[in-house]
């Protein structure tokens, strides 16, 4: 027999026992162990003409399975256009949430699947709805560089200063996985450059921190507070010397930070890098004009930290440049 012709009896014996069963009482929203009811599997395999049958038929079209997802939940992850297509045109709550908190929205933008996202944003999504963890759809799609459903996520309204639980924007989460693309981009939409999270750091906090010198440097082109301190006085030159993160600290020191600016225990960069035992740091800072007898709110200098704690190497530096 012609494979199209059996596929064609197939779907039709099948359709026919379908229908056999529904008129005969079955009930169309029995669940299996994962809480799935025959929707939920026509939307995951994308049988349209299944799911048009059940609805006709009554199917609690808002559902949820054991993980709080939806029939429009599987078929927008699975790129099933039309079956989602058809679920929204029945009714099927585009914002419904899952047991995290996220939306069919969430999903389209972690996937990367802006056509997805186009459908969700055409048919009413809260384009700002946060996941339990404050996340935001623009959140995943940036986080995971996903520029062009970013793109898409902006030019429909996403709030690109909104914060999550920790207070960080969007931007803060660029900046710290050095994604120089969105970071422009965020910028380009009106980002806030300078804006805090819990913790009082800023994007360029978290470049210097993570040594990401390419993003620190569009930050700093576009105006970022250079010397800017976080809750424990700390500057994203302080961040950049601490962690060895050289290159990222020699820029900084290029456009102007304050090698001598102190936390809230008075400490200076010079301080960290003596207590750490950077040699390398303590030569670049000294370089730099580092006061090398500043002292914290103990009284202590940088000497002090080094032959404390055993780092005869950078004391001995220390000593030489005038200690």
């Amino acid at each position: 027999m012609d494979k199209t012709l059996f596929a064609m009896q197939q779907h039709y014996i099948i359709k026919k026992q379908q229908n056999f069963f529904i008129s005969h009482g079955a009930n169309i929203n029995e669940k299996d162990k994962d809480g799935k009811t025959a929707l939920h599997i026509a939307a995951e395999k994308d049988h349209k003409e299944t799911a048009e049958l059940l609805n006709s038929h009554g199917a609690n079209i808002n559902e949820k399975d054991n993980n709080g997802q939806t029939a429009l939940r599987y078929a927008t992850t699975l790129y099933n256009k039309e079956t989602a297509e058809l679920l929204i045109s029945h009714g099927a709550n585009i914002n419904e949430k899952d047991k995290d908190g996220k939306t069919a929205l969430h999903i389209a933008a972690e996937k990367d699947h802006k056509e997805t996202a186009e459908l969700l944003n055409s048919h009413g999504a809260n384009i700002n709805e946060k996941d339990n963890n404050g996340q935001t759809a623009l959140r995943y799609a940036t986080t995971l560089y996903n520029k062009e459903t970013a793109e898409l996520l902006i030019s429909h309204g996403a709030n690109i200063n909104d914060k999550d639980k920790d207070w960080k924007t969007v931007l803060h989460h660029a900046a710290l996985i050095n994604s120089k693309e969105i970071v422009n981009l965020l910028i380009l939409h009106g980002a806030n450059i300078n804006e805090k999270d819990q913790d009082g750091k800023t994007a360029l906090h978290y470049a210097a921190y993570y040594n990401s010198k390419e993003t620190a440097e569009l930050l700093i082109s576009y105006g970022a507070n250079i010397n800017e301190k976080d809750k424990d006085g700390q500057t994203a030159l302080r961040y950049a010397t601490t962690l060895y993160n050289k290159e990222t600290a020699e820029l900084l020191i290029s456009h102007g930070a304050n090698i001598n600016e102190k936390d809230k225990d008075g400490k200076t960069a010079l301080h960290i890098a003596a207590e750490k035992d950077h040699k390398e740091t303590a030569e670049l800072l000294n370089s730099h004009g580092a006061n090398i007898n500043e002292k914290d709110n103990n009284g202590q200098t940088a000497l002090r930290y080094a032959t404390t704690l055993y780092n005869k190497e950078t004391a001995e530096l220390l000593i030489s440049h005038g200690a």
